[in-house]
């Protein structure tokens, strides 16, 4: 799992006290599992497959099993035939009908919940393919330009994005700070290959139940055990309440913990140089552990 979008608590601990994620019995997770681990193998197997074989093979039918109805390559530009994403996501078959039999000037964009592009099996998400005569583009680059435009169409309701290559499956989020940066990233390789010697299976089934609740359908609406929220919303509330309570505790670390140690470095080193400690001096160790204080955090949070 990679992608700087939900805190590592929330990897860790936090979604593990939604009630998405115990709603899970064992037996239904390991359905849901064999199901998509068996499209996945079988796809896996095949010699050199294009973009075309990727999303029949392999995206269309995870994005069915996922619980989504879909509509291919209906662009929300008024410019026509530009930024058109492969597929569009719908929570159910009526929303998807009503879009489906609008003309492409009036499709009803807010019936959908999600957009996904889809790219040739392996291909890299975030540099262009001068190999490609249909499709040289930077992925990554395009699934951002697409939410761009999806967005303002669909009323702000559209603001996810799934990008992937049938390997790596990333979620984009529209409103996110740094929105190259907003993503979440899952590699269903090392959630489906064979555990070696040293690998831990119930980590794979761990890691399985991760990515299905941040990619199902259910994750982008709201359900019967949680009427007034989305999956995906609950997570990033929560990754903001761990992120101030990590900054709150930094806080008190630094000021109650290290700055006194730092401080009292200065006055040793002061002491030894048979320094008088008047408040001039004392004045000087506050300024410089200050600085020094100031220097080591920008150090962290530059290696951050």
């Amino acid at each position: 799992m990679k992608g700087s979008l939900f805190s590592n608590y929330f990897w860790e601990e936090g979604i593990k006290a939604t009630e998405d994620w115990k709603r899970y019995s064992e037996e239904e997770l390991e359905n849901i599992y064999s199901k998509i681990s068996e499209v996945f193998k079988s796809f896996s197997k095949r010699k050199r497959p294009d973009e075309a074989d990727t999303e029949d093979g392999l995206i269309r039918p995870i994005i069915e099993l996922l619980g989504f109805q879909w509509s291919r390559q209906k662009s929300p530009s008024r410019k026509g035939r530009q930024d058109v994403p492969d597929f569009v996501l719908f929570p159910d078959k009526k929303s998807k009908e009503d879009f489906d039999k609008e003309p492409s000037e009036r499709k009803p964009w807010d019936k959908a919940i999600c957009i996904l592009e889809g790219k040739r099996w392996k291909r890299n998400l975030d540099k262009g393919d001068k190999t490609d005569p249909i499709d040289s583009r930077i992925p990554s680059n395009q699934i951002l330009r697409y939410l761009s435009v999806a967005e303002p169409a669909s009323n702000g309701k559209i603001v996810w994005g799934i990008l992937t290559n049938g390997e790596i499956w990333r979620l984009y989020y529209h409103k996110a700070p740094s929105r190259a940066e907003g993503f979440i990233e899952f590699n269903l390789s090392e959630v489906f290959e064979e555990p070696s010697l040293f690998d831990n299976f119930q980590n794979k089934k761990e890691k399985f139940k991760i990515f299905y609740l941040f990619f199902r359908k259910e994750a982008f609406i709201p359900t019967d055990w949680r009427p007034h929220n989305t999956f995906l919303e609950i997570a990033l509330e929560e990754g903001k309440r761990w992120e101030e309570k990590v900054s709150e505790n930094l806080k008190e670390k630094i000021f109650y913990e290290v700055f006194p140690n730092i401080a009292q470095g200065f006055l040793i080193d002061a002491k030894t140089k048979g320094e008088n400690i008047d408040d001039t001096i004392l004045r000087e160790i506050y300024n410089n552990t200050l600085v020094l204080l100031y220097r080591l955090l920008f150090l962290f949070y530059a290696e951050d």
